[in-house]
């Protein structure tokens, strides 16, 4: 599914889970055979799809934004007039952001719906998510953070109010946290980037919850760049996201547990069981430390495994399948 927009699409992806391996499509190899052709191109295509369902792995980066999160949850419980610190990821390009603070803001939702016993209260709303739309003003900003809470009715004499209106609902729903993803959009530069610049810091003040910016490069992005983003940069805590490396043996031994957590959902019968955990160090540099491109590898490769019928990876296989331009100064 496409990126969340509205609370409902929010929930629906905040309830999904991925096929559970303990029904992954498992058939022996025999069994494949003994199906018809029709019923095999079926379980062929059922294969295909559960590769290509959406499944976040426990990653170190994943794991320092929640418990960064969690801290500042259980500070917001004391009584603040000021507004709270927040959260910035930033990183380049195919390094998960979005998939981080998504899967964060998932987990966060959970976590708060059972601590507040609300798990089904469709009413409350623990966490939001929206997207800063390109060369945006303060007007798109708020309809989309209303639109997302289901909120357009309210009103207004000037867009910067209506932020504030929304800011008090939102704290009447009990939201706790507001994901702000694709923030390097946002430039500040020209006037209407600037008002919205300064109307978030108006929107983050009336709000009784904590903000996490998310995009590419935010050190350099003109909301946290200059003067003018001294303040936020303040306000925040960077966590960088990277490729994973191999420079020393703990980077290394966290790559290979990515490669194992990945190879262990292959519906493939022939496939060699640690094949692909072995030649960890080949992957690493036919996809520059990319966890996106490591993952696009693998589907690509089992995908053909099943297509041609060989139901198993193997490096001549990998070296098939076409991946993005891995930047050389990356894989070393």
């Amino acid at each position: 599914m496409a990126s969340p927009t509205t609370r409902e699409e929010w929930r629906e992806y905040c309830t999904y889970e991925p096929t559970p391996d303990s029904q992954r499509p498992s058939l022996s190899v025999d069994e494949i055979k003994a199906l018809g052709t029709v019923e095999r191109s079926a379980y062929n295509e059922r294969r295909i799809d559960y590769l290509n369902e959406e499944r976040v792995f426990p990653t170190r980066d994943l794991t320092r934004i929640l418990n960064h999160a969690r801290r500042l949850l259980r500070r917001s419980r004391a009584k603040k007039f000021v507004a709270r610190p927040g959260i910035r990821v930033s990183g380049e390009p195919r390094t998960g952001k979005t998939t981080d603070v998504m899967a964060a803001g998932k987990r966060l939702d959970a976590e708060i719906r059972r601590t507040c016993g609300r798990e089904n209260d469709l009413s409350f709303l623990p966490v939001v998510y929206t997207t800063i739309a390109t060369a945006t003003t303060t007007n798109k900003l708020w309809v989309r953070l209303a639109d997302f809470v289901g909120a357009r009715e309210l009103r207004g004499s000037n867009a910067d109010e209506r932020l504030v209106d929304l800011a008090r609902l939102l704290k009447s729903l009990g939201t706790k946290f507001v994901i702000l993803d694709d923030v390097q959009r946002l430039n500040t530069d020209r006037a209407a980037g600037a008002e919205v610049a300064d109307n978030i810091k108006t929107f983050a003040e009336n709000l009784d919850a904590t903000m996490l910016f998310a995009g590419i490069s935010l050190e350099t992005a003109p909301l946290f760049s200059g003067e003018n983003g001294e303040q936020w940069r303040k306000r925040t805590r960077p966590i960088n996201l990277s490729n994973y490396s191999l420079s020393n043996d703990a980077d290394h031994k966290e790559w290979v547990q990515l490669v194992a957590s990945t190879e262990r959902i292959l519906p493939l019968p022939l496939h060699e069981h640690g094949m692909l955990e072995r030649h960890a160090d080949y992957l690493y540099h036919r996809t520059g430390g990319s966890i996106a491109s490591l993952s696009d590898l693998i589907v690509d490769a089992a995908t053909d495994a099943i297509d041609f019928g060989t139901e198993a990876i193997t490096l001549d296989l990998l070296d098939s399948i076409a991946i993005d331009d891995v930047d050389p100064g990356v894989a070393r």
